[in-house]
């Protein structure tokens, strides 16, 4: 038979519940992306729907997590001139907390997920391009956010942008748009 809860386990689920630190998440991801580079030479740019992630997301603490991932473009969907590169950042849930939120005493434990959770991050970025044999690397900021499908599926959707700096002072920019499907584990 299990006991009732007491009036002091219950004020400590409403006033000391915290959020997993240590949840981990497996993103993949496909969208559009749009490469400006500048060079002594020249510029150029290029745009299309063949951008591909992998991301690895685990929860530092409540509201933060660490992220690296892997990004591949293509210049046609799956074939052509591509880019790719590592991705590694921290995003910040500002509005909730980057995972479940948990209580428990030793008779009961709960768990919470906020349906919608927003966030911001900051990455540093590397990109290899195929046609100009060049390595490029940079900072970016992204805006997500995350949508919990049930107790092992999120959807995530995400904007980036990254300042590129590559050799010889050339620059460039890439912007990229992403949806998809997060694995919590």
């Amino acid at each position: 038979m299990q006991k009732p809860l007491k009036p002091f386990s219950i004020a400590l689920f409403l006033f000391a519940a915290n959020a997993s630190a240590g949840q981990n998440k497996f993103d993949i991801g496909f969208g559009y992306y749009q490469v400006t580079a500048k060079t002594n030479t020249g510029s150029g740019s290029t745009s299309g729907p063949g951008l591909y992630q992998l991301n690895f997301r685990r929860a530092l603490t409540p509201r933060l997590e660490l992220a690296i991932g892997y990004t591949i473009y293509f210049s046609s969907l799956v074939s052509g001139d591509s880019g790719s590169g590592l991705d590694l950042g921290g995003n910040y849930y500002p509005f909730s907390s980057a995972g479940p939120i948990e209580s428990s005493d030793p008779g009961a434990k709960m768990e919470f997920e906020e349906l919608w959770r927003p966030y911001v991050g900051a990455t540093f970025n590397q990109r290899n391009f195929q046609s100009v044999q060049t390595t490029y690397t940079g900072f970016g900021l992204i805006v997500g956010v995350e949508r919990v499908l049930n107790a092992k599926m999120n959807l995530n959707t995400d904007a980036r942008y990254i300042k590129l700096n590559g050799p010889k002072g050339s620059n460039g920019t890439e912007l990229d748009l992403a949806v998809g499907v997060g694995f919590k584990f």
